[in-house]
């Protein structure tokens, strides 16, 4: 399992050692938009993140205003 995760990107910060994702993570992720991240696996969180959070192409201006509202919500989970 360790091996996965670490090829994955694991991070304990965002899932735990077996795999599951932080509390505060599926909170971010919530916010964020994802239905029921607590129930999903790291590949289909990394999967909904690539289709649905990265910029792609000409679309960097809506993607930028997208995200602006929601800045105050997620700025705490950010906060180090």
């Amino acid at each position: 399992m360790e091996e996965k995760l670490l090829h994955l990107g694991y991070s304990g910060i965002f899932f735990s050692q077996d795999g599951k994702p932080q509390p505060k993570f599926c909170q971010l992720l919530q916010i964020l938009g994802m239905q029921q991240p607590s129930k999903k696996s790291i590949e289909e969180i990394s999967a909904w993140a690539q289709a649905n959070l990265l910029r792609k192409g000409e679309r960097w201006q809506e993607q930028t205003s997208r995200f602006e509202p929601l800045k105050i919500a997620f700025s705490p989970f950010l906060l180090i």
